[in-house]
């Protein structure tokens, strides 16, 4: 095992660098996967909040209206699907926007790799 001078135990098999934001020191790996970690997690969070949110706001609205009109229950049912409709749509765009990250994540990962292969001028 390797010595390592920049790591948080005894034989860590990831080398951390330390970050300092207002006096916290926080740890991260050196190829941040903390960073995508919490990327992916953030965005898996909001996705379920969109799709409630959306049809809560749809049941409220449908509700309002049926209490203001008399129509009970046609416009809660009616906004009712579009709330979920509207959540379906919120969901498909968080995705497509995770699915983006993550190319561009591989593509400057290849970028970087190429780079590091035209400076070793391909010999190893």
């Amino acid at each position: 095992m390797k010595d390592c001078t920049n790591c948080l135990f005894a034989g860590d098999p990831f080398p951390k660098r330390a970050e300092t934001f207002t006096g916290v020191t926080v740890f991260f790996s050196k190829d941040d996967r903390w960073v995508s970690i919490v990327q992916v997690g953030g965005t898996a969070g909001t996705i379920g909040l969109h799709f409630v949110s959306a049809t809560v706001v749809g049941l409220f609205i449908g509700y309002w209206l049926d209490d203001f009109f008399g129509t009970k229950p046609w416009l809660i049912m009616i906004f009712f699907l579009l709330g979920v409709v509207a959540g379906f749509k919120m969901v498909y765009e968080d995705f497509r926007r995770l699915q983006r990250r993550e190319e561009a994540r591989r593509k400057d990962q290849m970028r970087s790799l190429k780079q590091d292969d035209e400076k070793s001028g391909g010999n190893d």
